[in-house]
């Protein structure tokens, strides 16, 4: 089952935001003793799309993945972390799966992808969409701090500017004070509900300047094969319409 095609991309795109939490998602499997089905799951810790609330995983990440082992069957404990514990977690073993992730190494089991991540360049109101990173030549550009871009968008930019969060640089671009920004979908479409005018800003999300796919990925180990054939039986279970709508406003056409 293959739900979007896959595009080739650099290096781990989204790279570490300060949040540290734990949290645990009990999804019972009737007539199925937990001891037997509970998966480990690990997240990054990403604002907006899935974080911990209260001690408990929030966002709407945390519902698709909660969703997917109901209707697969299984029971997960799902922890969310900081990116680098969540890979750490992940890469020592002391996790079965990792999601949501875009850059898949070797020797581990993967879902098709379920949503995409699109880098795209927003401009102010009444601008033409830029699509080039050459067009950026001469401009203030508005980056998120720590997050990462595709190669030599800072060397093109004649300037850049970072920002804590996608809701401060749209503020800026609103306000003069940026010629573009560069942002990352499903992020911005997050953000836009919480700054007046953001409807107004431009950009062709037809023309990205990376396109990468988000996906679970587990260990190729009993309980990694088991969760991986449960997730994927969640997954053909939604469809894509079904996914969509469970993601809502964090789905990317």
């Amino acid at each position: 089952m293959v739900l979007f095609s896959s595009v080739p991309g650099r290096g781990a795109m989204r790279l570490a935001r300060t949040v540290a939490a734990i949290a645990a998602i009990a999804v019972i499997a009737p007539g199925v003793p937990a001891a037997a089905q509970t998966i480990s799951v690990v997240s990054p810790s990403l604002p907006g799309i899935i974080y911990a609330e209260r001690g408990v995983a929030a966002g709407p990440y945390a519902a698709f993945i909660q969703r997917l082992a109901e209707l697969g069957g299984i029971e997960i404990s799902h922890e969310v972390a900081t990116f680098g514990r969540s890979r750490g977690l992940f890469e020592r073993g002391r996790v079965d799966c990792r999601f949501p992730v875009t850059n898949v190494g070797e020797g581990v089991l993967v879902t098709p992808a379920f949503n995409r991540i699109k880098f795209v360049i927003v401009t102010p109101p009444g601008s033409t969409p830029l699509t080039d990173p050459a067009e950026l030549a001469g401009r203030t550009v508005g980056l998120v701090t720590g997050l990462g871009y595709p190669d030599g968008i800072a060397e093109t930019a004649g300037a850049t500017e970072d920002s804590p969060n996608e809701s401060t640089n749209m503020r800026k671009l609103l306000a003069g004070r940026l010629d573009a920004m560069i942002t990352v979908l499903p992020d911005f479409n997050l953000a836009a509900g919480g700054v007046p005018g953001s409807d107004t800003l431009v950009m062709d999300t037809t023309r990205p300047l990376l396109e990468q796919v988000d996906r679970i990925v587990c260990h190729d180990t009993d309980a990694g094969r088991r969760a991986i054939a449960a997730f994927e039986h969640g997954l053909a279970g939604l469809g894509e319409d079904g996914i969509r709508a469970l993601l809502g406003v964090a789905y990317v056409e």
